[in-house]
């Protein structure tokens, strides 16, 4: 389903709502990480995976097991 012509306002906070039926053709469901960014200035939204702690399940960059505060108890206590 391509859903395009959608206009909506920022509300006083600079939010908008992406409407039902284009995060519905997306599969965007409550939770899911967007990634925005700008390019040629458009707004480009896209759906990225978040990687979390093994340990506290925190938000960590790909290559990471552990965030920082996991990560030095674990060496402490290691």
């Amino acid at each position: 389903m391509k859903v395009q012509g959608v206009i909506r306002r920022f509300d006083d906070l600079g939010r908008f709502v992406i409407p039902k039926e284009i995060r519905k053709s997306l599969n965007w469901k409550e939770g899911t990480a967007i990634d925005i960014t700008v390019k040629d200035g458009k707004v480009i939204l896209e759906e990225c995976k978040l990687f979390e702690c093994e340990v506290c399940g925190q938000p960590v960059n790909e290559e990471d097991n552990f965030c920082k505060n996991c990560g030095k108890e674990l060496k402490n206590n290691g």
